[in-house]
């Protein structure tokens, strides 16, 4: 009899160890969840604080601000496309960076795209930008390529004389 209580006993308080260093191991991952939801909480709100800077900057920026894909399409277009050249940004998006200029201008386009390409410094041109009423706006662009992310940056400015 005093064996079989001395089992149970035993067994009680290794029962009861068990439990407990199931708690404690638990409410430790309890714990590690919720400080990972904050930190994740936090991440998404400098994100989100991030994400609508970089809208006031395009939106707000005098100049054309573009991404181009490899083959020249546009990517991304800046608000300020509709001031200088008439155009929404939705209108151009998937188009031919050259095909917006003048032909004229087309080979100086493509000296610049080369040297870009070849790894010279950022390329700087002038060309004429047709407008959405057939007009042409003078631009100066920047090229830079990101090896990184696989496309051109381009800034242009409407040249004033």
């Amino acid at each position: 009899a005093f064996g079989t209580a001395l089992l149970a006993i035993t067994l009680s308080i290794l029962f009861v160890i068990l439990v407990r260093w199931t708690v404690w191991t638990v409410s430790k991952l309890e714990m590690e969840r919720a400080a990972a939801n904050r930190a994740l909480l936090e991440s998404k709100r400098q994100l989100q604080e991030s994400h609508d800077q970089m809208e006031l900057i395009l939106g707000h920026a005098r100049e054309i601000i573009c991404t181009i894909d490899r083959d020249a399409r546009l990517l991304m277009v800046s608000a300020a496309c509709k001031n200088v050249l008439g155009f929404a940004e939705r209108d151009l998006i998937g188009r031919s960076f050259c095909e917006l200029h003048a032909t004229a201008d087309r080979p100086k386009i493509d000296v610049a795209f080369r040297d870009m390409q070849s790894g010279l410094a950022a390329s700087n041109f002038h060309a004429r930008c047709r407008r959405q009423n057939n007009t042409f706006a003078d631009i100066i662009w920047s090229l830079q390529k990101s090896e990184n992310h696989q496309k051109t940056f381009c800034v242009g400015r409407e040249r004033e004389d």
